[in-house]
């Protein structure tokens, strides 16, 4: 099957021209931006970051999936919103390195929430896999917020300036 264009030119459509089409389906790849697609839709821009896909309803919701490049060299993909009366903004952002950050374009860990986090099911668990034990209540290691624990203490940094804190709590069975 031959290659056929969809463009801008002209003002009176030709037999091959399929600007008016009302509907358009196609048996292959389809690029938009470029002309040899590799995948069943390709969109290319040549401008970093600016290459996604917009969902319209109405004209006061819609969301959209955009290629980000948050430090240059780390691409990945941002899902983000808008509602009337609600707001807009990015919602997740996944970065090429596999870090996850909900409502943050930038997440400095594997997961970064901006707000409040509801686990819920039937466990309603939050599972640190791991033991880590610092080694002392003012050591460097760690971030304000960060829970570690042993087999005899519960750890929680409380602070990180002008010191370090950690503090703990001796755990027993019952």
């Amino acid at each position: 099957m031959a290659t056929q264009y969809i463009s801008e030119g002209g003002s009176t459509p030709n037999s091959d021209d399929l600007r008016d089409a009302h509907n358009l389906y196609v048996d292959g790849n389809v690029g938009i931006g470029i002309t040899s697609a590799g995948s069943l839709l390709t969109l290319f821009n040549s401008t970093p970051g600016n290459c996604g896909i917009e969902f319209l309803s109405g004209p006061t919701q819609y969301a959209g999936i955009n290629l980000n490049q948050s430090n240059g060299s780390d691409y990945g993909l941002d899902l983000w919103g808008y509602q009337h009366n609600v707001g807009s903004g990015t919602r997740i952002t996944m970065l090429g390195s596999g870090a996850v950050g909900i409502g943050t374009t930038a997440p400095a860990e594997k997961l970064e929430v901006v707000g409040n986090v509801k686990i819920s099911g039937s466990n309603n668990s939050l599972i640190i896999d791991s033991p880590q034990v610092p080694s002392s209540s003012s050591d460097s290691a760690g971030v304000k917020g960060q829970i570690a624990w042993d087999s005899g203490y519960l750890y929680v940094k409380t602070q990180t300036s002008p010191s370090h804190v950690w503090k703990r709590v001796a755990l027993s069975t019952w």
